[in-house]
Parts: C-alpha cells; sequence; structure tokens
C-alpha cells in the first residue's frame, strides 16, 4: 500500500493544473492556487485516504 501511495505522489506532479483541479473537486477540496500549492493539496489527501490513488494513476495514463 505504501508503494502505491508513493507511485501516486510522483504521478500527481505530471497531472495539469486542470487535472489537478478535477481530482482536487471530486474529493470535495479547494481547488484555488498555484500548481505546486495544487499539488501538495491533493498529495495531503491522498496520503490520509490512500483509496484514493487509483484514479489519480488512471487520470495520468490518459494524459501521458
Amino acid at each position: 500500500l505504501l508503494g502505491a501511495i508513493s507511485a501516486a505522489m510522483l504521478e500527481v506532479k505530471k497531472l495539469k493544473v486542470s487535472d489537478l483541479r478535477t481530482e482536487l473537486q471530486r474529493r470535495g477540496l479547494s481547488v484555488s492556487g498555484l500548481k505546486a500549492e495544487l499539488i501538495e493539496r491533493l498529495e495531503q489527501h491522498l496520503q490520509q485516504h490512500p483509496n484514493g490513488t487509483v484514479h489519480a494513476i488512471a487520470v495520468v495514463a490518459r494524459h501521458t
């Protein structure tokens, strides 16, 4: 599980701002701020809710 979280964290950094905002909105989190802030917010959420990592990785797969 920890490996999946680490992999998701790496993938989150590859997301476009629009995708980060979509992921944050899906989770009911604030979508305002710079890209670095969005990444940090999503990573913190994923650490606290590891079952949310799969969708973030799937989004990256569509855009790479």
